[in-house]
């Protein structure tokens, strides 16, 4: 239920960030990633953090928060400094400090870019791998 438009007034990036509303192909979403620098995602209570595994198929790196399954990725980790539990569902959630978050963002930005490297931490998730292993899960499960 965010209001993407009011958080980009409220935190001064009018003009500064390209807020798309339309859904984006794969081809024009890894276009988008290769472009970046860095992917940061940041967020309280990310479950897996499919941006984290698509940045990095796209050989960009990565700096995430440290709670979700997308931390056994890779990429710079900041730790979460609190918890707090959120919404009307119980939402639990991490809260990070923003000074930690530039630091770890400036440190990614200074060291040499290395695509090859990034996308070898997600090479596992590649489809005609993990069909593999799906088919072997449904057979054992069927008890053939």
């Amino acid at each position: 239920y965010w209001n993407l438009d009011a958080l980009i007034v409220e935190y001064g990036l009018v003009g500064r960030v390209i807020n798309e509303r339309r859904a984006l192909t794969d081809r024009e979403l890894a276009m988008r990633y290769s472009a970046c620098d860095a992917t940061v995602l940041v967020s309280g209570g990310e479950g897996f953090g499919y941006p984290v595994a698509e940045s990095l198929s796209c050989g960009t790196p990565v700096v995430a928060g440290g709670y979700g399954a997308h931390v056994e990725l890779g990429g710079r980790v900041v730790r979460r400094v609190a918890e707090v539990i959120d919404t009307n569902h119980n939402v639990r959630r991490a809260v990070y400090r923003a000074e930690d978050v530039a630091v770890a963002l400036g440190q990614t930005l200074l060291e040499e870019p290395e695509p090859e490297r990034e996308v070898e931490k997600v090479r596992h998730l590649d489809m005609k791998l993990l069909g593999v292993e799906w088919k072997k899960w449904l057979v054992k499960g069927l008890g053939r």
